[in-house]
């Protein structure tokens, strides 16, 4: 069966919508998303409740509810990095791959940067929608451009 739940912040409203495949609608699951796993490590566990929206044996209906939930990220209370709709990232999701689920590589690119719009700076560096912006604009040590240059290196010599 499938569960799709909402996780809310009872100290600031802010939400997760997701899917989860599971026996038990109350095995204790809260989410894999950076967002949601970054505020719960944050405010602890105690601080968030879990609401189990839908439940149904169909993951295409299961994903379908999640993708019309997540849709409009135009609400800063959402912790959802990105539509839903597609599950995580998993072995299976990534072998069906995003074009199973007609996603086009310019619907990921627009979803992504829609994301990354509606954060300031702050939200991108404080609740893991980074996207490169947390360190924009910032120095780096010698010693940090050092390692990055060493693992540079690593890398393009095992390959």
């Amino acid at each position: 069966m499938y569960t799709v739940y909402k996780i809310v912040n009872t100290l600031n409203e802010k939400f997760y919508i997701g899917v989860h495949k599971t026996n038990n609608p109350n095995d204790g699951y809260f989410g894999s998303g950076k967002a949601i796993k970054e505020a719960i490590k944050l405010y602890g566990k105690e601080n968030f409740k879990k609401e189990i929206l839908f439940i149904t044996e169909n993951e295409q209906e299961a994903y379908s509810l999640e993708k019309e939930l997540t849709s409009d990220f135009s609400d800063r209370n959402n912790y959802n990095m990105r539509i839903g709709g597609i599950g995580g990232f998993t072995v299976e999701n990534a072998k069906k791959g995003y074009v199973a689920a007609g996603w086009t590589p310019e619907m990921l690119s627009e979803n992504g940067k829609r994301n990354i719009k509606n954060f300031t700076k702050e939200e991108l560096s404080v609740n893991g929608k980074k996207g490169g912006y947390a360190l924009k604009g910032k120095p780096k040590s010698e010693a940090h451009k050092k390692a990055l240059r060493e693992a540079w290196i690593k890398k393009k010599m095992l390959q």
